[in-house]
């Protein structure tokens, strides 16, 4: 069985991600939290499990919250990007999904 703790894997810095990224990053925490749906019906009682899961709640919440307000989603929901925006150029600086992972990875 992997350690729950793997099962988070975030980026190892506070660099900025661009939406393809947080895009990216979106669909492996929503597979993750698949993968540790599925070991809690094995192991419903299991709090590492459990804790994991909530973590992973709030992850995809928080990243979905940022994708949403990302300056390349509004344009795209817009139809057109904003002038002078190039593809991939806008970015998010900090990533909040990234640090709570490892807060929560380091209080471990």
């Amino acid at each position: 069985r992997a350690s729950g703790h793997r099962a988070v894997a975030m980026a190892d810095d506070d660099a900025p991600q661009t939406l393809a990224e947080m895009t990216a990053n979106l669909a492996e925490y929503k597979e993750q939290l698949e993968q540790v749906e599925q070991l809690l019906v094995a192991e419903p009682e299991n709090a590492e499990y459990v804790e994991l899961k909530a973590g992973l709640v709030e992850v995809i919440a928080m990243t979905e919250d940022l994708v949403d307000g990302h300056p390349d989603a509004k344009a795209n929901e817009a139809g057109a990007e904003a002038e002078g925006n190039e593809a991939g150029a806008s970015i998010i600086d900090e990533s909040v999904a990234g640090a709570l992972c490892r807060g929560r990875a380091d209080g471990a």
